[in-house]
């Protein structure tokens, strides 16, 4: 291998690394603004009288849920990526 195929290899792998860290990087952004709407969601349900939440607690937890599903992906692929 000579210097320039081994220049080209360190240039593609620089170019990987930059990726991933983006792609990792807006995954973090993602589970801020799922916070953001689960917490949302929770202040709105507790702030509405209470013969007009029927139905809707169901859909705080599937919030909570997929929050937590999605920063508990985010938090592995940046543990990952970050050691």
């Amino acid at each position: 291998m000579d210097a320039s195929q081994a220049e080209i290899i360190k240039h593609r792998a620089i170019v990987s690394a930059r990726a991933l860290h983006g792609n990792i990087s807006m995954g973090l952004v993602t589970m801020g603004i799922h916070l953001f709407m689960a917490l949302y969601g929770l202040s709105f349900l507790l702030e509405t009288p209470k013969d007009m939440r029927k139905g809707r607690r169901r859909y705080i937890v599937i919030s909570f849920v997929i929050t937590v599903l999605a920063t508990l992906n985010g938090s592995t692929q940046s543990a990952w990526f970050f050691q």
